[in-house]
Order: C-alpha cells, then sequence, then structure tokens
C-alpha cells in the first residue's frame, strides 16, 4: 500500500511538472512573438498604466520588440513611438492616447514628384503643455523638422520646414513657441517660430551661434566657432536668457574651449560639457563635466556616455554605463565586452546609484514628473 501511495506521489509530481514545463514553453513562445510586454512583476496588459512604471526606479518595463525612442507628453495624454518593422527601415512614427492601446500613425508631409522619405527621428521634443511635438524627417537627404497639435480628435500636421545650417538644435520655449537655429546670409542664427495663432509668426532674435542647448526657463548655452590664425578651431560658449529685453548680449562664460558636445537642465542650473581628454586619443570617449551655471565651476566628472536624460526638474541624470566587464559567450577566450547597467545620478547629493539592471540606453526617457522612467 505504501509502495503504491509513493508511485502515485512519484506520477502526480511528474505529471505536476510535465504541465509547468509546457506552459512555460507557451509562455516564452509568446515573449519571443511580441506578444505584450516583459516586466518584473505583474505584466502590463496596455499603455493606459505607464505611470506604473518604474515607480520610485523599482521595477522596469521591456517594450514589445520592434518598438523604440518611447515618449509620453507633459499632460500624459499621449504616447509617441517609434515601431520598426522588419526590413522596412524606420520611416514612421506612431501615437496612442495613453488611454487606449493604439498604433496611430503622425501625419508627415504630403510630398510632390518622386521625393521620398528615407528616415524619420523620434525624441521628447513636446511643448510644456503636451499639445505640440516637434521631430525630424529626411527627405531626399535633406533634414525637415515636422510639428504636429495634439487635440482630443489625435494628431494634426500644422508646419514642416527644411532644417538648413550645419548644427541644428531646436527645443520648445513655452507653450507656443519653437526655437531653432536657421541658416540665412551666409551665417546661422536662433530663430523662434510662434504657433498661438492661426498665422505663424517667426521672429529673429539675432544671437549668432552654430548650435544651442535651451532650458524649460528660457535660460540657453550656445557656441560660436572661432577658427584661429593657426587653423586650429576652438568655440567660445555663451550662456543667455530670452526672457532678457536684450537676448542679443549673452555673456560669453568660456574661451577657447575645446567641446565635443553640451547640454542644459531643464532649470537651467547645471550643464554637461563634453570635454576631450588629454590622454585619450580616441575622442568619442571623452568624459563629461557637470557645471554649476551660477558658481561657473565644475561640480563633478561623469565617465563618457553614449546618452543621458535629465529629469523634468534638472534635479537627476539618468543614463546606462558600463558595469563590468562579461565574457562573450561565442569567444569566451578571445573578446568580452561591457554589460550596461542602469544608473540615476543625484546632482545634489553627488551620488550614483546603480540599479543592477541591463538597458538599451539609445530607448529610454523620463516621465513628465519625474516619477519614472520608460524604455
Amino acid at each position: 500500500m505504501n509502495f503504491f501511495k509513493i508511485n502515485m506521489n512519484r506520477t502526480v509530481t511528474s505529471f505536476l511538472n510535465n504541465i509547468r514545463i509546457i506552459l512555460k514553453l507557451i509562455f516564452f513562445t509568446l515573449i519571443l512573438a511580441g506578444f505584450g510586454c516583459v516586466r518584473t512583476g505583474a505584466p502590463i496588459p496596455s499603455l493606459s498604466s505607464p505611470h506604473a512604471v518604474y515607480e520610485d526606479y523599482h521595477s522596469f518595463l521591456y517594450p514589445a520588440n520592434n518598438l523604440h525612442d518611447p515618449s509620453i507628453s507633459p499632460n500624459e495624454k499621449w504616447f509617441v513611438y517609434k515601431y520598426i518593422e522588419p526590413w522596412q527601415g524606420d520611416r514612421t512614427l506612431f501615437y496612442s492616447s495613453t488611454e487606449k492601446q493604439e498604433k496611430r500613425p503622425l501625419p508627415l508631409p504630403q510630398l510632390e514628384g518622386t521625393k521620398e522619405i528615407r528616415t524619420v527621428s523620434a525624441g521628447d521634443d513636446w511643448s510644456p503643455d503636451g499639445d505640440l511635438y516637434a521631430f525630424e524627417v529626411d527627405i531626399d537627404y535633406s533634414d525637415y523638422i515636422v510639428v504636429v497639435r495634439f487635440s482630443s480628435e489625435g494628431a494634426e500636421l500644422i508646419d514642416f520646414f527644411e532644417r538648413e545650417g550645419r548644427m541644428n538644435s531646436y527645443n520648445w520655449y513655452d507653450n507656443q513657441k519653437l526655437v531653432y537655429i536657421e541658416y540665412a546670409n551666409h551665417k546661422e542664427s536662433i530663430v523662434i517660430k510662434d504657433y498661438s495663432e492661426s498665422e505663424i509668426k517667426k521672429i529673429s532674435t539675432g544671437v549668432i551661434a552654430d548650435n544651442f542647448a535651451l532650458a524649460s526657463n528660457g535660460t540657453f548655452l550656445f557656441t560660436r566657432r572661432i577658427v584661429a590664425d593657426a587653423g586650429k578651431p576652438y568655440n567660445e560658449l555663451y550662456l543667455g536668457d530670452l526672457n532678457d529685453e536684450k537676448p542679443l548680449s549673452p555673456k560669453r562664460i568660456f574661451k577657447k574651449l575645446t567641446i565635443q558636445g553640451y547640454s542644459i537642465s531643464p532649470d537651467g542650473k547645471h550643464a554637461l560639457l563634453r570635454l576631450p581628454d588629454p590622454d585619450n586619443v580616441y575622442p568619442l570617449e571623452s568624459s563629461w563635466a557637470l557645471v554649476d551655471l551660477e558658481e561657473l565651476t565644475i561640480v563633478h566628472r561623469l565617465p563618457a556616455l553614449n546618452r543621458f536624460r535629465w529629469s523634468p526638474d534638472g534635479s537627476k541624470l539618468a543614463y546606462g554605463k558600463e558595469a563590468e566587464w562579461i565574457p562573450n559567450p561565442h569567444h569566451p577566450d578571445k573578446e568580452f565586452f561591457f554589460d550596461k547597467n542602469f544608473f540615476i545620478f543625484d546632482i545634489a547629493t553627488g551620488q550614483e546609484k546603480d540599479y543592477g539592471i541591463g538597458i538599451n540606453d539609445n530607448d529610454f526617457s523620463w516621465g513628465p514628473k519625474g516619477n519614472y522612467i520608460i524604455s
């Protein structure tokens, strides 16, 4: 009798184990097929709950296959993303209401003749109120900025224009003004487009610049490229304010600076400057200097970063960084590669926290309130 019970228990246990294995295989197959999302904890059934993801930086969401560059509007009503179909290239951006799970294409310019859209580029270029969104389009190797307006009916194209010049940044200033670089009369200058009325107005600031970075409060950094007598170019970095009556007279804060990139925090208090390392012959591996724009002092140095994101209030930085060497499974004796972990740096405390979870540092952004990150 006891022998019979033991065998029955083993039979039942074996049967249950087989069922578990089958269920795991089905679940894994669905993941590979791109159905739904994988999250530590419970699955996210739709885009209606993006604010539940990354709450307090503890839970992480990995989107379905082929979804890239996710971004949520500041009013948390709209979700824009790039969905790349296999073998189709990145020619379309999609959007969805955060109350639904949709795949609606953002409107693109109607082209004439044989012109063709090659690529589209997504970002976090929302107006502060979340009603306007700007993105880039490559049409026959020429770059255009496209502006759409969101309403209860969805997205409507209201403007597109060719970007000219070498360096063409653009940022929103208040809810209806887009600031960008325009090339005219053999010089590049900062221009503002006002979308507050039915007739779009273009305003020239008179500021000559080859690149700029704008904070949400109107503070902006810009560079002027100078070619020295010896022929070696350098940059001069200036600080200005669009709220001033005379933004034409910004102050120069760094002279003869060999700078490879820069960014300003949303609150206009700090900047990141990409400075070359004299001991490093690879410019792409230059470190970043965190600068206090009031004291004009370097308060911290960060390593080479592929991409970083300021929190909406400017108090934190999020980025992916190489955490440790791990062996390459295909060539364990020859090659190694870095495993990128997710980090958040607190500017006030100078503390960096490693969340120990690998991310794709090309595809992530902060939520509008800074209490979560979507990736």
